[in-house]
């Protein structure tokens, strides 16, 4: 009887401790190994983090992001941190979190402040279309639930590829503007997609992610294809009747021909697995609108 009691009590035991037996080890991109025994309690301060946090199933170990988080509905009820240039570090130490999820930004005044503090970085990419399945996959890894964040990435893929087969924007001239005259160009997440369907983004002579083109610039540019992100509560019929009585811009011919493709900001100003919807939404434009 003793035996079997002895016996017993093992094997409860082990039930009990296997869950903290073991411990993993993750690198983040800038190749700093960590090391844990349970899925880490986080903060993030991106909202590109914040969804491939939820992707990967882990949204429970979500403490705390910032003000940006929206998406989806269960982030906006998250305790709030400010922005990655306004963080409210006494709010971040409160809540103790193992690791706070960071961008890879050439400012590290951020990540030094935190590790000040006690507080861990763990980095993942700042930009970059290439990049945003890899850092879902990543974030599984951290949270050890690499089967549900690589189900979500495959996804991912098998939409990029469907894509980048069909090539349905045939070299035609394009630009992509945000917040009325911010264009996605060269190094920019959007200029990654525009490539993949075979587009020509004319803000790629720039040479930078994110400019503010002159209006020389827009009329030797010859668009052909114009993407505008609409943000909720605009009118695109007003914006388009904006973009045809402005000289410049109406003397393009994406807007002589009416080849301009409204796209929701939700969809397409964070760089994660959610832009599928505005890719989507643009290859559709592409196919019935500039045959």
């Amino acid at each position: 009887m003793r035996q079997a009691l002895k016996k017993a009590f093992l094997v409860l035991a082990s039930a009990v401790f296997v869950p903290y037996a073991f411990s993993y080890s993750v690198r983040d991109i800038r190749g700093t190994a960590f090391e844990f025994r349970q899925p880490p309690k986080v903060v993030t301060v991106s909202p590109s983090a914040t969804q491939a946090v939820y992707a990967a199933g882990a949204g429970s170990c979500l403490l705390a992001n910032s003000r940006y988080c929206d998406y989806p509905l269960e982030a906006r009820g998250k305790p709030k941190i400010g922005g990655i240039l306004d963080l409210d570090y006494e709010k971040i130490v409160s809540l103790k979190p193992d690791i706070v999820i960071m961008p890879d930004i050439s400012d590290s005044r951020v990540s030094q402040r935190l590790e000040s503090l006690g507080i861990k970085c763990f980095f993942v990419h700042n930009e970059g279309f290439e990049h945003i399945a890899d850092d879902v996959r990543l974030i599984g890894k951290l949270f050890n639930s690499e089967s549900e964040s690589e189900r979500a990435a495959a996804e991912f893929e098998k939409v990029v590829d469907r894509i980048s087969r069909e090539k349905i924007g045939a070299g035609k001239r394009a630009l992509f503007m945000f917040f009325g005259n911010i264009a996605a160009g060269s190094g920019s997440y959007v200029d990654g997609i525009m490539k993949l369907m075979g587009l020509e983004n004319c803000a790629a002579k720039s040479g930078r992610a994110w400019p503010a083109l002159s209006r020389e610039f827009i009329l030797a540019s010859g668009v052909e294809v114009l993407f505008v992100e609409l943000a909720p509560g605009e009118n695109p019929d007003a914006i388009l009747a904006k973009y045809k009585n402005d000289p410049v811009w109406g003397a393009s011919p994406a807007i002589a021909k009416g080849n301009v493709c409204f796209v929701p900001r939700e969809f397409i100003v964070v760089p994660s697995l959610r832009i599928v919807e505005a890719m989507n939404l643009m290859a559709e434009f592409l196919q019935k609108r500039t045959k």
